[in-house]
């Protein structure tokens, strides 16, 4: 079959080879993207720019696992306000998008808020993981509410989650911020024997302590 030719027919021709040779973005393109973009932003107002970009009635709805990698990014900054807007202009949550949130707000010492989200969490028929649990013991050692990190510590593999060694070191730090130093020495003792090996970051905090 004859071909047309000529400049114009040439062009038509190197742009339709160019357009199969162009690979499609991988599935996880866009969330590594955007977490670059979201660690690399060097203001509040750029993340929230970003979060009012991604979320814009005009513009396709990004995946869910995107939607969580800016709300990490927001909660990181310390950004609670705008992280709770995005989250309530999401059109689903999963487990990850709820201990994103149970987390931030455990570290920020807001244990209603963190509270909160855990409720929602059960009403969506969900379980909290090992990652929400450690960010309650967290939360109760930096308000000084160690009887109930304790208890949720040994609560834990009772619910089929298990202690992490970020768990120990939560714990840990608590102990230690405590002087229970006794204390530290005996939780630290039951890593091993938990199945779970003590990293740098349990090191540094039992030498610290000490």
């Amino acid at each position: 079959r004859s071909s047309p030719s000529g400049p114009a027919s040439s062009n038509a021709r190197h742009h339709a080879i160019a357009h199969r040779a162009m690979p499609s973005p991988a599935p996880t393109a866009l969330p590594r993207l955007l977490a670059a973009i979201s660690a690399a932003a060097s203001s509040p107002t750029d993340l929230r720019r970003l979060s009012h970009l991604l979320i814009s009635p005009s513009a396709p709805l990004p995946p869910i696992r995107c939607l969580n990698t800016l709300l990490m990014a927001l909660a990181r900054h310390g950004m609670l306000s705008d992280m709770e807007s995005l989250a309530a202009r999401m059109p689903a949550r999963n487990l990850h998008t709820y201990t994103t949130l149970i987390n931030a707000y455990c570290l920020a010492g807001d244990l209603p808020a963190a509270k909160r989200h855990l409720s929602s969490l059960l009403r969506a028929g969900l379980a909290p993981d090992s990652h929400a649990y450690t960010s309650f013991v967290l939360g109760y050692c930096r308000t000084g509410l160690l009887a109930h990190a304790c208890r949720l510590f040994l609560l834990m593999p009772l619910r089929g989650c298990a202690r992490t060694p970020f768990t120990y070191a939560a714990l840990l730090q608590g102990l230690c911020g405590a002087g229970m130093l006794r204390e530290a020495m005996a939780v630290f003792a039951g890593m091993r024997p938990d199945g779970c090996a003590p990293d740098s970051h349990v090191y540094s905090t039992m030498v610290h302590g000490l």
